[in-house]
């Protein structure tokens, strides 16, 4: 079972060049291709994404008591194609006839391998979430996206991301409906500022 008690010691912050030189120290496995990827991503690319090419937008995840940089995620706009998918029946049911929705996508996820089985997957998901409810504020947008590696599929179902449409091949497409969290803030008259994150 996961230990949650480690988010109250993290903090995050957007990328930024003051993050550059700790990015080399990021641990991962070298014998994964994938988790490979994931760190020349966020050596090479993240911050020119950001910052340059304005494409999307990468958190850091530190862990405070010894500063340490224990994960990130990347985010994007993008869509969730619907057609021909059990999510496509649901709205035209409500006579709406879309293709596909407005969606945040999770581009990148990674966890330090030093904090890995701590729950921080699951607390950079909840960032996701988070920017997701800030974005409705002001725009539609209700579901969050990624596309899943197949060993990764049961994490996460288990934070609630539905399967797409099922593939043969590569990564598997999942959504998350954020509509009941974004229905119970309204019916409460909440908001989710844009201050929580440096």
């Amino acid at each position: 079972m996961s230990d949650y008690t480690i988010w109250k010691d993290v903090r995050v912050e957007k990328i930024s060049s003051k993050h550059l030189g700790v990015l080399q120290n990021f641990a991962i496995d070298t014998s994964k291709p994938d988790e490979v990827e994931l760190k020349k991503f966020l050596i090479e690319d993240a911050y020119n994404n950001q910052e340059q090419d304005f494409i999307s937008r990468t958190y850091l995840v530190f862990h405070n008591p010894d500063n340490k940089l224990a994960g990130y995620v990347t985010l994007l706009t993008d869509n969730v194609h619907i057609r021909n998918t059990g999510l496509a029946e649901q709205f035209k049911a409500k006579n709406i006839q879309y293709d596909s929705l407005p969606a945040l996508k999770i581009g990148r996820m990674c966890v330090d391998l030093n904090f890995r089985k701590k729950g921080l997957g699951t607390f950079l998901i909840h960032v996701g979430m988070r920017r997701l409810l800030e974005i409705n504020e002001r725009v539609g947008c209700r579901f969050l996206i990624a596309d899943v590696k197949r060993g990764a599929k049961h994490f996460y179902k288990s934070l609630g991301f539905e399967v797409i449409k099922e593939k043969q091949k590569g990564h598997i497409p999942m959504y998350m409906d954020m509509r009941k969290q974004i229905e119970y803030l309204r019916e409460h008259k909440k908001t989710v500022p844009f201050t929580d994150i440096k």
